[in-house]
């Protein structure tokens, strides 16, 4: 389960940017398709992490990016969840593509500091 060495690493991040006294309330990550990232694996692994840390609670948001699909029979081009994908045209087998794309987008802070 990579999910699990994902979260310790954005763990890792979110502590590194955190402003002294910040809580962590919520963050949100991009993927690309061939991470091939299970969200409730790595919701999982999120929430194990932060159990009994300052962290706990925060909420992960994960946006996936689909797979990029191109037919060799007819030249056709989609998008889609699934990475093994016939042409809806033709029904050929189409030629996958997906990004490795691991972006943390954002973090939401909570600060005692009303400024």
């Amino acid at each position: 389960m990579h999910e699990f060495s994902i979260a310790e690493h954005l763990l890792g991040q979110v502590r590194g940017h955190l402003p002294p006294g910040g809580r962590l309330r919520g963050l949100s990550l991009r993927a690309g398709a061939a991470q091939a990232i299970d969200p409730e694996a790595l919701a999982l692994a999120w929430r194990a992490l932060t159990e009994d840390q300052p962290e706990r609670g925060s909420v992960l948001a994960l946006e996936r990016l689909p797979w990029r699909h191109a037919c060799a029979g007819c030249g056709g081009a989609w998008t889609s969840d699934e990475a093994l994908d016939a042409c809806g045209a033709c029904g050929l087998p189409s030629r996958p593509r997906g990004d490795f794309e691991l972006t943390l987008l954002s973090m939401e802070v909570e600060t005692d500091d009303p400024g």
